[in-house]
Formats: structure tokens, sequence, C-alpha cells
């Protein structure tokens, strides 16, 4: 798929043309990277699934990797990791971005792109607090994975379709979906920017990095498909690997 020539919000010192990348769930509307960039892609569908998902041909699918534990990534090994729309859909966010730092060389970034629940069909869900990504840390959103396709059937579904289901069809829904998890996809999590900046504050003692004092808000730019989001990089810092 050719990329569409938009501005990026990657600057001159993110020198993609030389260095080694990887996007996950670029699906159909991979990142914007300079003009000759090459950034390989990955995601945890296989190219039939994704095509599927998206019901759409052209999409970005790449190697099969698990967005939450990069297996198979070697530590240290990555200059830039790009999730642009991503980690609302994982079950352990926190998870996500301690290997996302965990496979960046020193001074590597990890650009990440978040919505704004306030700006989405998520408004009207509760926010995810810190002490509910921290459990999702703990078992790898195991225990919570229900409560996410409960409130996206509770919450985001009349706004999507204009239909309420009954309280039984909700619960009856959500456990169908958590037993058969990943085939149905949802935002697991959302955030406004505080509270997306307060799981960020709360990651930082556990990864080998100071992200509280090393990531680094990017205003919204003027891409228009991500203009509901925050943009943050998180750079690896510490000793080099």
């Amino acid at each position: 798929m050719k990329k569409r020539s938009q501005p990026s919000v990657l600057n001159c010192h993110d020198d993609l043309s030389r260095a080694t990348a990887l996007e996950i769930g670029g699906g159909t509307r991979p990142f914007p990277v300079p003009t000759g960039a090459k950034v390989p892609y990955g995601d945890i569908r296989d190219p039939v699934s994704l095509k599927s998902y998206f019901k759409a041909d052209a999409v970005q699918s790449g190697e099969p990797i698990d967005a939450q534990t990069l297996a198979g990534i070697a530590d240290a090994s990555l200059d830039f990791v790009i999730s642009a729309h991503v980690i609302e859909h994982l079950r352990d966010p926190i998870g996500a971005i301690v290997n996302a730092i965990r496979v960046l060389e020193h001074g590597g970034i990890h650009l990440l792109v978040v919505p704004d629940m306030r700006r989405t069909f998520d408004r009207d869900r509760p926010e995810t607090s810190v002490a509910h990504v921290l459990a999702d840390f703990s078992d790898g959103g195991i225990g919570t994975c229900r409560d996410g396709y409960e409130e996206h059937l509770r919450y985001v579904h009349p706004i999507l379709t204009g239909q309420r289901y009954s309280e039984a069809e909700i619960q009856r829904q959500a456990t169908e979906a958590a037993r058969l998890w990943p085939k149905y996809g949802a935002h697991f999590h959302a955030w406004t920017q505080a509270g997306f900046e307060a799981l960020l504050h709360a990651a930082s003692d556990l990864v080998p990095a100071n992200l509280a004092e090393d990531y680094g808000r990017i205003a919204q730019h003027q891409v228009r498909q991500f203009a509901i989001t925050e943009m943050y990089r998180l750079k690896r810092g510490g000793a080099p690997a």
C-alpha cells in the first residue's frame, strides 16, 4: 500500500531512513513517516483476518507480532517503535510500554498515539484508572478483559449503532467475547490526556527509562486522521544496553 503524502510529526532528528524501526498495528492508516523512510509492520492478526477486521484489502500486515509482549524481538534491537491507536485495544497497556522500551536501543524512541476519550465514541464510559492498568500489568489483563467488553457493550455500542442491549444481553455477550478473545476487538481502555499521563508516571518505575521525565507530549498536528489524539515520544534512557 502506497502511503499518502502527508506531513509527519517525526522531525529531522528522527532519521528513519537509516534507523531500525517497527510500526505495530498500522492497519488501514499507517502513521505518516518522512518520505523515503521504510518502516516494517507487525500485527497480532494474520493478513486474511486483518482484511476481514477492517473490511478492506489495503491493510498493512507484515510479521505476526503481539503488541503487548513483542515476543521474538530482541532487547535493544530497534531505534523506533510506533504504536498509533493501538494501546487502547490492548489488555495490558503498561506491559506494552515496558516491552516497547525493552526492544529499543539506548536513546530510541517509542511514539505513542492515543485517542482522547472525550472526543471519541468512548466519551460516556468510565475512564481507565491507574489502579486498573497496574492490575492488568500483574496478570496480562486477563482479570479485566470481560469488563472491557462489558463497557463497550453498555456505553459504546449505543453510540455506534443507536441500539441498546438489555442487561442480560450485555452480560451474555461480554462473557462470550472474553471467552473468544482476541477474536473480537474492542477498546479495553479509554483515557483523557491527564489520565494517560498518569499511566505514564505509573509506568516510570517499571521500565529502564524515567518516563516521568523523558516523555514529551507532542501537540495535536495537522494530519486529519489523527486529529482526536494526543501523541507522546517516550525515549529510552538509563545506561546504554
